[in-house]
């Protein structure tokens, strides 16, 4: 949160999040929280056996939001690597045998170890009767890093068996023959909810949901939330606009942060769609430059350099971004870019193959708001015009 003195100075006065604004007799009184994920969030369900309390500690505080570097639990450091089990159960597959997928191996229950499964409260039921099952081996020193890498090995195959799947020619890319049926191959196996965890050498073993589940709740559209309804939903909004937010709520409701981010970003070039920028070279500037490109005796070299040069008046994204936002009128500050800049190199990181670091969720969710913010001035520009 930031306060504005004196134009384009501001002052930072508190780091957190505005969690509820009153309006009363023309004053808005604004309430503040440093970490509300804590209450939005309610606590997975959860079994443990052996689990050390300064991995639960740590464990619970990353669910709740925290990042590493916010965390300091005395003792953590001292837990030695193991190798971890990783199982979860698996929709949409059958299997007798067990099957190897890259790193992860499919097998029936009957083939799988759970007889060790932490059960106290008695939900290990919906961990049971499922026809398959995939486990992955992660070595580690915290369960929580296990469980993570471990899952996403496992949505990889998943992901994988789904790809492959769609393949529909007879031969393979090695020549090989194989059947093929149309029917049979409409299919998207998925993982259940919860996972079960063990340690082959600790022995420490949890069974849970990998995600602490956000408190939903219902819109009161006729009492409490009746604002929503403002500004209009212009029927006859251009189809970017509909697509940005239907892929802004998709970042608003995703579970995996990194998807949150494609999304996010795939909303953004929606919104921008075909906003114009002020040229950065006049028509006399180019004109030199081309005049003065050495003389090149390849054609392709010549046409690539002909292409760069086209695009010398085309904008980054995020200034086209910046400019939409001037025109649509949404107070956006600078640390709100800065936040997109952030997310749009994490972005691109993954999309061009580069090391990736995570998406902070809590910052994701900020980036969600302030676009969400800038959509609904979008939406009322979009009324005003053609009232």
């Amino acid at each position: 949160m930031e306060r504005e003195i004196g134009g384009d100075a501001a002052q930072r006065i508190f780091t957190g999040f505005a969690v509820q604004a009153l309006l009363s007799n023309g004053c808005i009184e604004v309430v503040c929280s440093a970490r509300p994920e804590f209450a939005e969030r309610r606590i997975s369900p959860m079994a443990t056996v052996g689990v050390p309390g300064a991995e639960m500690i740590y464990t619970l505080a990353r669910g709740g939001g925290l990042r590493d570097d916010q965390i300091r639990v005395q003792g953590i450091e001292d837990l030695g690597s193991e190798v971890f089990e990783i199982v979860c159960p698996i929709r949409g597959i059958e299997v007798q045998d067990p099957i190897r997928i890259g790193s992860v191996t499919i097998a029936s229950e009957s083939a799988v170890e759970l007889t060790s499964i932490p059960d106290p409260e008695g939900f290990a039921s919906e961990f049971r009767g499922f026809q398959a099952y995939a486990v992955a081996y992660v070595t580690d020193r915290l369960m929580l890093s296990a469980e993570k890498v471990g899952i996403q090995e496992i949505d990889l195959c998943l992901s994988w068996l789904t790809v492959r799947s769609r393949y529909s020619v007879p031969p393979l890319p090695d020549g090989t023959l194989h059947s093929w049926d149309r029917a049979s191959m409409f299919v998207s196996p998925s993982r259940g909810r919860f996972v079960y965890l063990r340690g082959l050498s600790t022995h420490r073993r949890w069974l849970r949901i990998p995600k602490q589940e956000v408190n939903l709740g219902n819109l009161e559209l006729a009492q409490k939330h009746a604002g929503l309804t403002k500004p209009s939903l212009f029927r006859a909004a251009p189809m970017n606009i509909r697509q940005a937010i239907v892929s802004c709520a998709r970042a608003a409701k995703g579970i995996d942060d990194l998807d949150r981010v494609l999304a996010l970003w795939e909303a953004i070039e929606f919104y921008v769609g075909d906003t114009s920028v002020p040229r950065l070279f006049s028509k006399s500037e180019m004109k030199a430059i081309r005049k003065a490109m050495p003389k090149l005796d390849n054609d392709e070299k010549s046409s690539r350099l002909g292409i760069l040069l086209g695009d010398l008046n085309s904008p980054p994204l995020i200034v086209k971004f910046r400019r939409r936002v001037a025109i649509d009128g949404a107070p956006v500050s600078q640390s709100d870019v800065d936040l997109f800049v952030k997310l749009r190199k994490i972005r691109n990181d993954a999309v061009h193959g580069r090391s990736l670091s995570e998406p902070e969720s809590s910052e994701v969710s900020q980036a969600v708001a302030v676009l969400s913010r800038i959509l609904v001035f979008r939406m009322h520009a979009l009324g005003q015009q053609n009232e």
